[in-house]
């Protein structure tokens, strides 16, 4: 009897092994920028369930206005699963650029950089890495003449392709009952997010059908206990500044399952699943199965042979990895009837990174000394590092995240999680329910169960690229369905004069997949249909389409915008350091020259022709001496 409910649970367990999904994190040099800066990052591709370097050797990184347009993208290669590179604020595509600079700055505005691997583009888009960054501009202050930065104001484009916002009221409240559903009669933990019109969380009071009072906890989350009747329940909430509202509850149903966790600790974790049935279709049992990070970790079987039931169940977290852990009950059909999102905490030793300055302060131009020491576990430590230094007094913003916070917590949860630091910050009573409360308000399945568990089909659309890759598609232009089986010949030249020449054969969907050698830089390629024998295909009705499948525009946040950048928008800050010069200048550190009369513009530098070290290649050569 039990062998189905087994048989999904083990289709769940393959599929991670055949089809490991990835993860990237994108380690940035500033959190926000001036027009033609150059944004330097560091790149970490994982595989999401161990986070051990992915196969992946090719990262994708998108450069993308406030409207989604996308403005730039290239391809980083990606050794021992790290790569590092830099994205210039420039715009290649203006006339008067070209003809003067070469390229010319991008306008100030919100700029979004996203990053994926190919094979990442089988699932879901919003695993993909997404971060937002105001581009400033200098302008003349109107009353002193100083130069000051100011962020860039967010305005609504006629041509938008990201989705559009939704209109927002003084108070939204959403509610999520804890494992999908309320069923009638019995009790069930409601969990809601009260936010405003910037769409930050609330602090606000409330009321349940004039009997149960609850308030928020934690950046407008809370929760409460409530057994539905069968009648419609209403909920009133209200802040200290006076904004109210009141707002109907799910409804909730007569059969069905869900799940409970009545109680965490650091080693083992307590749930009740709780079961109103039809009496015309009793089950015998249900799975019940606990995934990290899309690998299967726990599994075991539910007995549900009454109309009405309840089971306690003890499951031991040892093994378990620290992360956003995903529990789901399903039937024999294999589909999910309840899923809840919890947090495990492994109390995980992380290496201690000090930096120490030499001053407190410094004048312009000052050589600056750091001494950077990392421990683990109160001993030195070894490893490589990425730093980035700037002035204090620069143009920076608000946003917190890192490889823990973004790895761990904010790519297994929906949409943007405001200031994720602050689930770090202790483990304590107050921090444990304000991160269970994230969990049960902002969970999401990354991880299909469906598609897992075979319920579904899953179809790989993409391959691991280990290289170099052409993805192209042979189709149809009126029926766009693709050409099988359509000789083509492929010829193109790379920056070193090579040429390679070849002969292909379009497989199922009109695919073509082609591998190429590594190179830096340009390349033209040529591609054509050759003579077949028998069968004619005509230009004017086909078309070849060359990287098909691009993550899907999404909507940004209001947090990532205007309202993260409030307090700057308000104080403009100087873009001129505050100290003066040093009266005397280190004959050691330069040349002293006479005063002089400036009558020209300085010359103009042909950044075009300009060479430097060559970062991707000695990149490579540094992982592979293993330094």
């Amino acid at each position: 009897a039990g062998e189905p409910i087994l048989h999904y649970a083990a289709n769940a367990y393959h599929f991670e092994k055949e089809y490991p999904q990835e993860k990237v994190y994108l380690h940035f040099d500033n959190t926000s920028y001036l027009t033609g800066d150059t944004v330097w990052f560091k790149a970490y591709v994982v595989n999401a369930s161990d986070l051990t370097a992915s196969k992946s050797q090719v990262l994708y990184v998108d450069l993308l206005n406030a409207a989604g347009s996308e403005m730039k993208r290239q391809k980083f290669k990606i050794v021992d699963g790290q790569a590092d590179g830099y994205i210039s604020l420039t715009n290649a595509n203006t006339e008067t650029g070209r003809k003067w600079r070469g390229e010319a700055n991008l306008l100030s505005g919100y700029y979004e950089i996203r990053a994926y691997t190919a094979y990442m583009l089988n699932f879901q888009d919003a695993a993909v890495f997404s971060r937002v960054f105001p581009v400033m501009e200098v302008t003349q202050d109107d009353t002193t003449g100083e130069n000051v930065w100011k962020a860039p104001p967010y305005s609504h484009f006629k041509y938008q392709k990201r989705p559009v916002m939704p209109k927002t009221h003084d108070m939204d409240v959403a509610f999520y009952p804890e494992g999908g559903n309320m069923i009638t009669g019995r009790p069930c933990r409601v969990a809601f997010k009260v936010t405003g019109r910037d769409g930050l969380g609330l602090d606000a009071i409330g009321v349940v059908d004039d009997s149960i009072r609850i308030s928020t906890v934690h950046d407008g989350m809370g929760s409460f206990v409530f057994t539905p009747s069968g009648k419609r329940s209403r909920v009133k909430f209200q802040t200290a500044d006076g904004i109210s509202g009141t707002f109907d509850l799910p409804e909730a149903i007569q059969y069905g399952h869900t799940l409970n966790i009545v109680g965490q600790t650091g080693d083992s974790l307590k749930l009740k699943v709780i079961s109103s049935i039809d009496p015309a279709n009793l089950q015998d049992s249900l799975g019940l199965a606990i995934m990290c990070r899309g690998r299967l970790m726990y599994f075991s079987q539910i007995p549900v042979q009454q109309e009405q039931s309840e089971s306690i169940l003890e499951v031991a977290l040892a093994g378990i990895p620290e992360g956003v852990c995903q529990i789901c009950l399903y039937d024999r059909t294999g589909s999910p009837v309840s899923t809840r999102m919890f947090y495990r905490r492994n109390n995980i030793d992380i290496p201690q990174i000090d930096v120490r300055f030499d001053k407190q302060a410094y004048h312009p131009l000052d050589k600056v000394k750091v001494d950077v020491g990392m421990t683990y576990k109160g001993q030195p430590f070894s490893d490589k590092i990425c730093l980035s230094i700037r002035d204090d007094d620069g143009h920076q913003g608000p946003y917190y995240s890192d490889l823990r916070t973004d790895l761990l917590l904010s790519s297994d949860l929906r949409g943007l999680v405001w200031k994720p630091e602050y689930y770090f910050e202790s483990d304590d009573a107050e921090h444990d329910e304000a991160l269970d409360l994230l969990c049960m308000v902002q969970g999401w399945e990354r991880y299909d169960w469906k598609q897992m568990a075979g319920v579904v089909e899953f179809k790989e659309k993409l391959r691991i690229e280990e290289g170099l890759t052409l993805n192209a598609w042979v189709k149809e232009k009126n029926s766009g369905l693709g050409l099988d089986s359509i000789p083509l010949n492929v010829s193109y030249m790379l920056p070193d004069s090579s040429v390679t020449q070849l002969k292909m054969l379009t497989e199922q969907g009109g695919y073509i997949g082609l591998d190429m050698p590594d190179f830096y830089g340009d390349t033209e390629l040529q591609m054509w249909p050759d003579r077949m024998r028998g069968r004619k295909i005509k230009k004017k009705n086909s078309e070849i389409i060359f990287d098909e499948l691009e993550p899907s525009i999404r909507r940004l946040e209001p947090q990532e915008m205007e309202e993260l950048w409030k307090q700057m928008a308000k104080v403009e800050n100087s873009a001129d350091s505050t100290q003066e010069l040093p009266q005397v200048i280190n004959v050691k550190h330069g040349i002293v020259l006479p005063e002089v009369d400036i009558r020209e513009k300085r010359a103009f530098v042909d950044y075009a022709t300009f060479r430097d070290f060559d970062i991707h290649k000695d990149r490579e050569g540094y992982n592979k001496m293993n330094i």
